[in-house]
């Protein structure tokens, strides 16, 4: 018995189609041809008719349109042509009137009228329609009217991202703080991607843009590049924000977009956050330094591994575009993660919350307008100098195309001429950076310092390391730190941006850590002078490229330096802050130390107890000892080299091999410029002990290691004898 199969007609709707597809896939269709009222129906396009049609052919089912010649045998050819040229009309046409309408759509927005919902900030205001006819049936078009209180919550929302560079988390957690002040668009909590689309909105500039994204699929979209956006010839409502302040918003949310803006990560794979991710780069070839943690292998076979955070930068040797960049780049430039970060927390403690930052601040600035403009002047200098050398370059890729084979089979000279002209286009576009610079030099003022914005900084003291990460996090994240990594002098220049907006936020961050800081200094008087012993020759102890070296008076408006381990101050002798001090920590003293030094650090820091060596004190004491501070016998400014000759005042070797801290106090007298001058001065009797710097070996697979062979921190303190 043969079974009869009706037959379906399709009218219109995906739906119907997708559930007939559907039937058409089962093992027994319940029908044995489709039929639809024309062949336009079949498909939005060309391609998906014809996919519909095979797609059913397949399963042995014919597709008639009511309009052709229906044979069950098969169709023939002329009904393929006129089936083919009414489906390519039928696309002619629907791309016609998408073509038309986004036009119209384009032209409604030059002339400033919204589409869609109003943007949070304003509100819709109907305007009858321009066309009279139109009008008449009582319809409307939309211009954008600013809502009184939402608005001005638009303009903190964009001053907090430009001026204070706040990720979008920080900025929601700010107005879900204070809703009352900042009412949420649905009445209830602000969410992360509501504060993202307010700050890529330009309509707030006042102009209506229109085709900001485009559809690639009819359930996907993508972002349109900004070049191609259609913007009102003029503004068609009150603007929020100024354009400048838009597009500053745009770059840093392009800065935004491979760092987190906060210190913890949303990424549930994530295994290290990175404090200071985005912040450092490499000053060969400025590109960011990436964080990675890595492992060592164990300096003792039953000791632990020894896990370290470091940055390293990106540029690959490997890479022809990046080697022929930078030649000269060494293979690996890395830094580590704490050493960077004790430096940045000694930078603004002196720097930044220090009660002496305004004339460390003044000593870095030029102290005249001919300073000022001598500097600018040099550096212009400077930059016309790589010009003229891009010339030179770009003279000697013209010549090596023309002096090559004209010939189309010569493949040599085609990838030669090829190389050439990416490298043209490489100077080319190291040419326009270079030129921007100059145009900026001659457009800026010669002072631009505002020098009085730091004395609106509030004034901390204490122990900066003591604070949770994320606060030294939000700190960096206030101050926009920048860190520029130089390998070869291992050296790192640290630059901190204040705005008026940066003392709020910092008030608002040391409140969160719990501190209650000094008020803000904010008077017009002149900063007071620095202490006489801070105008003395600064020895260049310390310095010798061991690990990280950072010149405290090095970099621009604020800047920091030092040593990866050991420091070098001045002054009267005190107690060292090593964050040691703490009530019941005991330091070790040679017997022969001075008496007024033991009774000024006695008196600096009472809780602290010291423990003479005499009689010598077990290891086991030496070892759970906070600290030693001893004298020295002469030091060397020239290789930063302190000797000991273990007289009266710096005792046996062993109290300055194994406690953690070696504190030397320096006397003026006792810094001899080079290698020989100071064994001049020395007893060679006696046996002498060389310290250049604290405790670091690399000894074992070239692994950095330290305390190994004596203290890891070694702090170097020059006294005046008066």
């Amino acid at each position: 018995m043969t079974r009869t199969r009706p037959y379906v007609v399709i009218l219109s709707g995906r739906g119907q189609m997708a559930d007939m597809l559907a039937e058409a896939n089962a093992p027994e269709p319940p029908f044995a041809a489709v039929v639809c009222e024309d062949i336009e129906r079949s498909g939005r396009d060309t391609f998906n008719a014809l996919k519909l049609e095979r797609e059913l052919s397949d399963k042995g089912i014919p597709l008639f349109a009511a309009d052709e010649p229906a044979d069950i045998q098969g169709i023939n050819p002329t009904t393929v042509l006129v089936r083919r040229i009414k489906q390519g009309v039928a696309e002619y046409f629907r791309l016609q009137i998408k073509k038309k309408a986004w036009e119209g759509m384009r032209q409604h927005a030059i002339a400033g009228w919204n589409t869609g919902p109003a943007a949070y900030g304003y509100t819709a205001e109907r305007i009858p329609h321009p066309a009279p006819m139109k009008a008449a049936q009582g319809r409307t078009k939309t211009r954008l009217a600013l809502d009184p209180v939402r608005g001005p919550v638009v303009a903190v929302i964009y001053t907090w991202r430009v001026e204070e560079h706040l990720g979008i988390p920080t900025i929601t957690a700010r107005l879900n703080a204070g809703k009352s002040l900042y009412p949420p668009p649905d009445g209830l909590h602000w969410a992360e991607p509501t504060v993202g689309r307010i700050l890529a909105n330009p309509k707030y500039t006042g102009y209506m843009v229109f085709g900001r994204r485009r559809k690639i699929s009819r359930t996907q979209d993508r972002a349109t590049p900004p070049d191609q956006w259609t913007w009102s010839e003029e503004q068609s409502h009150p603007a929020i924000i100024t354009r400048a302040m838009f597009d500053a918003a745009q770059a840093i949310a392009e800065a935004h977009r491979t760092a987190g803006d906060t210190t913890g990560s949303t990424q549930p794979r994530t295994r290290h956050n990175y404090m200071l991710r985005s912040r450092i780069r490499c000053n060969l070839c400025q590109r960011r330094m990436c964080g990675t943690t890595r492992s060592s292998s164990r300096y003792y076979a039953s000791g632990p591994d020894v896990w370290h955070t470091y940055y390293q930068c990106t540029h690959d040797p490997a890479n022809p575009r990046h080697a022929a960049l930078r030649p000269d780049h060494p293979r690996t430039v890395s830094v580590r993660e704490d050493v960077l970060i004790g430096e940045i927390l000694q930078f603004l403690t002196l720097r930044v919350f220090g009660p002496e930052r305004r004339a460390l601040l003044a000593a870095q600035l030029p102290a005249s307008e001919a300073d000022a403009a001598a500097q600018r002047a040099a550096h212009r200098a400077h930059l016309t100098t790589e010009l003229a050398r891009i010339d030179i370059a770009q003279r000697n890729q013209i010549l090596q195309i023309d002096s090559l084979s004209p010939d189309p089979a010569d493949t040599a000279a085609k990838a030669m001429r090829a190389r050439c002209y990416e490298r043209f286009s490489e100077l080319h576009t190291e040419r326009q950076g270079i030129e921007a610079q100059i145009a900026d030099i001659d457009s800026t003022p010669a002072r631009d310092d505002h020098a009085e914005l730091l004395d609106a900084i509030p004034l901390l003291a204490g122990n900066l390391s003591q604070l949770p990460e994320r606060i030294q996090a939000a700190l960096y994240q206030a101050f926009d730190l920048e860190l520029l990594y130089r390998k070869d002098m291992h050296q790192v220049t640290i630059w901190a941006t204040i705005t008026d907006s940066t003392p709020h936020a910092v008030a608002a961050i040391i409140a969160d850590a719990g501190h209650d800081p000094a008020p803000a200094t904010t008077s017009t008087t002149p900063p007071p002078p620095m202490p006489a012993h801070a105008s003395l020759p600064v020895y260049p102890l310390a310095y010798r490229p061991i690990g990280l070296r950072i010149f405290r008076d090095h970099g621009t408006s604020v800047a920091s330096g030092a040593d990866e381990g050991a420091e070098v101050a001045e002054g009267a002798v005190g107690v060292a802050g090593t964050g040691d001090g703490a009530p019941g920590a005991q330091f070790v003293v040679p017997p022969g130390l001075p008496a007024d030094w033991l009774a000024r650090c006695a008196e600096d820091c009472p809780g602290a107890a010291l423990v003479v060596d005499d009689p010598p004190l077990a290891i086991a004491d030496l070892n759970a000892a906070a600290g030693v501070v001893t004298g020295c016998a002469v030091a060397i400014a020239e290789t930063g080299t302190i000797v000991l000759d273990h007289g009266p005042g710096q005792g046996r070797r062993a109290i300055t091999l194994v406690p953690d801290f070696h504190l030397v106090v320096v006397t003026r007298e006792q810094v001899a410029a080079d290698l020989p001058g100071a064994f001049a001065r020395l007893d060679p009797a006696r046996p002498h002990t060389l310290i250049s710097g604290p405790s670091a070996t690399s000894d074992i697979e070239l692994v950095r290691v330290e305390g190994v062979h004596g203290p890891r921190t070694l702090h170097v303190l020059i006294a005046d004898p008066g």
